[in-house]
């Protein structure tokens, strides 16, 4: 077994760890039947991400670990999207209507975008993989879309430490992969992924020390409101 296919290994069972790392938040969903002030953004954005990474490595030679990887990943992330919806609030849909309308308009300008480079001469696994990078590196970034919420109640609860070791764990490996393998279009995304991934997890050390503690939801409400009210005035 090469080293590439080692990292690609491990990359294949760190992703699924980190696609499977929001089951709690899922559960925690369903249970009260309301997103709460969870994020769909890292789960929509992984979804896309994990398409394109698919399209990438079906047309360029020697990537069947990406594809493999990101196969899981699509399903789990999916089915995320499913639950998101299903339990949305009537103001939450029209932000989640927001959020299709704007991955639509995402889509088509990648679909573009991707037929205008086949028509300038880029070949197609170089366009697909730039796209695909580039929605990489926003999935990095995608958790600390709730970054605000945490800052603003000064609580990790919608913050799960799990999602965001697996991210930093899956850029370390990806990381590697990229290195070993010569790819490019995977390491700079998982460079960013890097460093995002480590100040995820200095966010939230420093707000599981010095922020309110998770099951405070008094203090985590009176916060929620607070805010609203400085909106409202």
């Amino acid at each position: 077994m090469t080293l590439k296919s080692i990292f690609g290994f491990a990359g294949t069972v760190v992703g699924l760890g980190l696609s499977l790392a929001p089951i709690p938040t899922m559960i925690d969903i369903i249970k009260n039947k309301s997103i709460g002030d969870y994020s769909p953004f890292p789960y929509a954005v992984t979804l896309v991400q994990n398409l394109m990474w698919v399209l990438y490595g079906r047309i360029t030679p020697n990537r069947d670990d990406i594809v493999i990887a990101n196969s899981l990943s699509a399903i789990v992330e999916l089915s995320y999207c499913i639950i998101f919806w299903f339990y949305a609030k009537t103001s939450v849909k029209r932000r989640h209507l927001a959020w299709l309308h704007g991955g639509s308009v995402a889509f088509i300008l990648i679909v573009v975008s991707f037929a205008k480079a086949v028509e300038s001469g880029i070949s197609v696994n170089t366009s697909l993989g730039i796209m695909a990078s580039a929605l990489n590196a926003l999935m990095y970034g995608s958790p600390l879309a709730v970054l605000k919420v945490v800052i603003q109640t000064r609580s990790v609860r919608y913050m799960p430490f799990l999602l965001s070791f697996m991210t930093l764990m899956c850029a370390v490996i990806w990381f590697a992969w990229a290195l070993v393998a010569n790819d490019v279009f995977v390491l700079i995304p998982n460079i960013l992924g890097l460093g995002l991934g480590i100040a995820q997890m200095v966010v939230w050390f420093y707000y599981r020390r010095f922020g309110v503690p998770d099951n405070d939801d008094e203090i985590i409400t009176e916060s929620m409101m607070e805010e609203d009210v400085e909106l409202i005035e």
